[in-house]
């Protein structure tokens, strides 16, 4: 497909404008219910010992059950733009590594009294909203004001999916006061990660994912910039003493300038700034959160492990410079995850043919039986695409992809506005960008 205009969105979204929304919405407590299996640690921490353990995870051999009852919190927000292929769909927003329900919020902080920044121009809710749906942002388990179990045993990719899928089913039982016509996940870098493990246990979760930030390739040098990030206990490495009561195992980034660099492009380089506020990368990290070592091993252990029963759609969108899951370079700013076609665009939607990209690959590897699987590379955007220049235009795109996936009887027509159909070359095309 050709999105005819999205050029000029590009152009557009450079300020990118606020969203002019009332908001309604709420803060909830939704109660999960978890049990499920991981491999328990090894007492030793040696070459065969740690060989072994890797084994055990792909295997899931011995599993350690981890089970037990927690509390997912979060933001709900409705609507209240009347939009009749939108009203009643929720999209379900988790965060990565290190973050929060704020992440999609413009990086508020209301704990520590820091406001959106830029106003709500980088506010995924904002734009949701604007568009007519309902969101949920959570704080995933053990992350922000949900609960925190043990980072070792319970906090870990296995125990995460089943408290999200035992959130969705509470959602679908009304625990948020009405049942969504349908739900979207929406996830960023480890939110993707849950999403894609979610649909691979339990396929029929979800009808439709929107993946940032991911793809289901792993580079070995992509340790090299985890390392630079200078993991420590978060009790010991965060400046403003949130985490002193926080288990060992809960960790933060103690660099600064080794996170700005993996979630940024250009940064530290003659490019710096050039693609993103540098104002922002002091607000991620004035709030930057925290990480359980459950969620870092088993993340780059089963990432990417085949959804081989999901049949729904999903839509891939991961900056072009990505500097995590497409670096196959030990230094910093080296990396390309391609470019689709002249828009950027990939998969169903888009004319590229003997597409062998990273992104791609993804979809044949990830998703074998989706029903659709397409990409979207924004140009000059790192890893946190959400707070470069580029978000409004990954956010318009998701919009068109999202209006063009819908089912046919949920679509409505808006005098030719949104319409998806067919041009004389037999492409795709929608015309609402």
């Amino acid at each position: 497909m050709r999105l005819a205009t999205i050029c000029t969105a590009l152009l557009a979204c450079i300020a990118g404008p606020a969203f002019a929304v009332e908001q309604d919405c709420k803060e909830v407590e939704v109660p999960v219910t978890i049990r499920a299996t991981a491999p328990a640690l090894p007492e030793t921490f040696d070459l065969p010992s740690i060989s072994n353990y890797v084994h055990l995870w792909v295997g899931f051999l011995f599993n350690l059950p981890a089970q037990g009852k927690y509390t997912i919190r979060g933001t709900h927000c409705t609507s209240t733009v009347r939009d009749p292929e939108n009203n009643g769909r929720l999209q379900v927003l988790v965060h990565g590594i290190c973050g929060s329900r704020h992440f999609f919020s413009g990086l508020e902080s209301p704990s520590l009294g820091i406001e959106a920044f830029g106003g709500k121009n980088y506010s995924y809710v904002d734009y949701a909203l604007s568009k007519g749906y309902d969101t949920l942002a959570v704080d995933r388990l053990g992350n922000g004001r949900s609960d925190k179990p043990n980072p070792f045993l319970v906090v870990h990719l296995p125990a995460q999916i089943e408290a999200m899928n035992s959130l969705l089913e509470r959602i679908r039982a009304g625990a948020l006061g009405k049942i969504p016509q349908e739900i979207i996940w929406y996830g960023h870098s480890w939110g993707s990660i849950l999403g894609q493990g979610l649909t691979t246990k339990y396929p029929n979760a979800v009808e439709r994912l929107v993946l940032n930030g991911w793809t289901a390739f792993v580079d070995k040098a992509a340790i090299t910039t985890a390392l630079r990030m200078q993991f420590w206990p978060a009790r010991l490495a965060d400046a403003r003493k949130r985490f002193t009561k926080l288990g060992w195992g809960y960790l933060q980034p103690s660099s600064e300038k080794g996170m700005t660099q993996m979630n940024f492009w250009g940064a530290g380089t003659d490019f710096d700034g050039a693609h993103y506020d540098t104002g922002i990368t002091k607000q991620i990290w004035t709030q930057v959160g925290t990480v359980a070592f459950g969620e870092l091993l088993t993340s780059s252990l089963l990432n990417g492990v085949p959804s081989a029963s999901f049949k729904g759609k999903v839509l891939v969108v991961t900056g072009q410079h990505d500097d995590f899951f497409c670096t196959t370079s030990y230094r910093a700013g080296h990396v390309d995850c391609g470019s689709g076609d002249k828009n950027g665009l990939g998969g169903s939607w888009s004319y590229v043919q003997d597409d062998k990209s990273i992104l791609a690959r993804t979809g044949k590897k990830a998703f074998p039986r989706a029903t659709r699987f397409d990409y979207f590379v924004p140009p000059n955007t790192g890893h946190c695409l959400h707070q470069h220049y580029s978000q409004k235009l990954s956010a318009d795109t998701t919009e068109a992809w999202l209006r063009e996936t819908l089912p046919t009887s949920a679509r409505v027509s808006r005098s030719g506005a949104g319409v998806v159909d067919k041009g004389a070359d037999g492409l795709l095309r929608h015309d609402e960008l």
